[in-house]
């Protein structure tokens, strides 16, 4: 198994309070207002990079950790862009992060398990490593887990 440390996530953007009611509430007040969820807008982006990064730091932090001390980071696999620019603004080496989209694409919910699978397949994970998962959900909720390998 693996030892659980810490974890952070949280909802932003222009629907986050809608993100947190009831699905059945959220599509009554989209069909009323015409409301959507913009994901392709510049600013949108900007503000969902910075929230994984931010959702992140916390969690090394509440853990007393540092990026310095992470192994491996394990993001979701949206795109190779977000991957590197998450790995950039957290002062991760390329060479500590694991990627693998290239594979299978964006498969949504299963891309950390993917990567991890990859991970262990290609022989990088070790007994004690420090692995950070981050994710991006529907573009308005971050989370990440701070995890020490133990298989």
């Amino acid at each position: 198994g693996a030892q659980w440390l810490d974890q952070q996530w949280r909802t932003f953007g222009p629907l986050t309070h809608d993100i947190q009611l009831k699905a059945s509430i959220v599509l009554d007040r989209i069909s009323r207002e015409g409301a959507h969820v913009d994901q392709a807008r510049r600013d949108e982006k900007v503000a969902r990079l910075q929230a994984v990064v931010t959702e992140t730091t916390k969690t090394l932090a509440q853990a007393g950790l540092t990026t310095a001390d992470v192994d491996w980071l394990v993001p979701h696999q949206a795109n190779v862009r977000i991957i590197t620019a998450t790995a950039d603004r957290l002062g991760l080496s390329p060479e500590k992060v694991m990627i693998n989209i290239e594979k299978y694409g964006n498969t949504t919910a299963g891309t950390i398990p993917l990567a991890l699978h990859t991970a262990i397949e290609t022989g990088k994970l070790k007994k004690g490593d420090l692995i950070l998962l981050t994710s991006v959900g529907a573009g308005f909720t971050v989370g990440s887990v701070l995890v020490r390998w133990g298989i």
